[in-house]
């Protein structure tokens, strides 16, 4: 059902607030985002992003807004379409799994667990989601938003449902961003945009 127009307005509004739009990406330990969240990137729970309380600026606790779902931060699953991930513990559906602790199904201490490969050559285990403001990202000489994106802010469209989308290279892999120069010092290349000696050459 549609929402009514005062709410759609009020949320539209908050949607469009810079000063608290929550960057959200798949990290590697090395620092490197190997994934930006979009609106429709999936989650652990198996709801969207865009089906999560992104307005939860001050807290980070992302929760899912869905009906009797207990998950409650997004955790990114790194899978596209009708893929799925099986637990190595268990060899179940991620999506058969506790939603909010990550346990296996019918077992007691035992969590989710994948020997998934990243594009970066690390595992789904050494990946966690992250979510910074804008300053924060700045601070770590990490890109923000690309140009159009920062016009339409000033112009007033709504940018903070989209997570870590930056432009239309949030859609290629980190390592491939790193690769092309374009991810900030503190991933795998310099501000400038230049790969640096201790960044993309960690991947060759």
């Amino acid at each position: 059902r549609p929402l009514a127009e005062p709410v759609y307005e009020a949320l539209r509004r908050r949607a469009a607030d810079t000063s608290k739009r929550l960057y959200c990406n798949w990290r590697h330990s090395s620092g490197l985002d190997c994934r930006a969240v979009g609106p429709q990137s999936m989650c652990f729970c198996g709801h969207r992003y865009n089906e999560h309380d992104w307005q939860a600026f001050e807290t980070r606790a992302v929760r899912c807004k869905m009906p009797k779902c207990g998950c409650k931060c997004f955790s990114l699953m790194p899978v596209r379409g009708s893929q799925d991930l099986p637990c190595s513990s268990c060899h179940r559906s991620f999506l058969e799994h506790s939603a909010g602790d990550h346990g296996c199904p019918g077992s007691r201490g035992s969590h989710f667990r994948s020997s998934y490969t990243c594009s970066c050559r690390g595992t789904y285990m050494e990946h966690e989601t992250v979510f910074e403001s804008r300053t924060e990202r700045e601070s770590a000489g990490r890109p923000v938003d690309s140009g159009w994106m920062e016009q339409a802010a000033r112009e007033g469209l709504p940018v903070c449902h989209l997570g870590g989308i930056l432009g239309f290279t949030s859609l290629a892999d980190g390592i491939d961003r790193a690769y092309a120069g374009l991810e900030g010092s503190g991933g795998a290349a310099s501000s400038g945009g230049q790969a640096s000696a201790g960044g993309v050459d960690r991947w060759l």
